[in-house]
């Protein structure tokens, strides 16, 4: 039976740290991703070139050249293994959703979204060597703060929209006064 799951207390205005470069890359996979599944299966998807300025979370960005190229760098190594990037975008098409979701219902940008692409390519199973589980790679300790269940039989770090809402409920306290 589902559990039901509330997020925290309503969201506030959040002011937000600036994006390092793994969420910028981020935005790209996915961007790169989105243009790929508008395209027949046959066609090239063209490598994004990393922009001057964008917009993250409400902030206007403008990159130095030095940071657009180190960006840049990580990119084309991303696109270069195709099997590899067309089976991101997959998972960026089947799990994103849920991620929305999760974010929408809690009340944080939706532009954070991203680092889950980055923390685990989206792999439910995923494991590091410090033994952060999951979609969203928390440590135990740390899921369970976000409201996670960790048992011998359930593990909501493994489930993407239940890890997603710690997530967000994560980001959601990095952003309280």
């Amino acid at each position: 039976m589902p559990r039901a799951v509330t997020p925290s207390k309503p969201m506030r205005k959040p002011t937000h740290p600036f994006p390092d470069k793994r969420i910028l890359l981020g935005i790209l996979l996915l961007l790169g991703c989105l243009s790929l599944r508008s395209q027949n299966g046959d066609a090239q998807t063209a490598v994004p070139v990393v922009p001057e300025r964008m917009d993250f979370c409400g902030m206007h960005l403008g990159l130095s050249t030095a940071l657009r190229g180190k960006i840049q760098q990580n990119v084309n190594r991303l696109y270069a293994g195709k099997e590899y990037f067309r089976k991101m975008c997959e998972r960026v098409g089947m799990y994103m959703p849920y991620v929305e979701a999760a974010f929408e219902w809690v009340g944080v940008p939706d532009d954070l979204k991203y680092i889950c692409i980055l923390e685990s390519a989206l792999i439910g199973d995923a494991i590091s060597s410090s033994n952060a589980v999951g979609y969203w790679q928390f440590k135990e300790p740390a899921a369970r703060e976000a409201g996670l269940r960790i048992d011998e039989l359930v593990d909501d770090r493994r489930h993407i929209f239940l890890a997603s809402v710690g997530a967000a409920r994560y980001f959601w306290r990095l952003n309280k006064d």
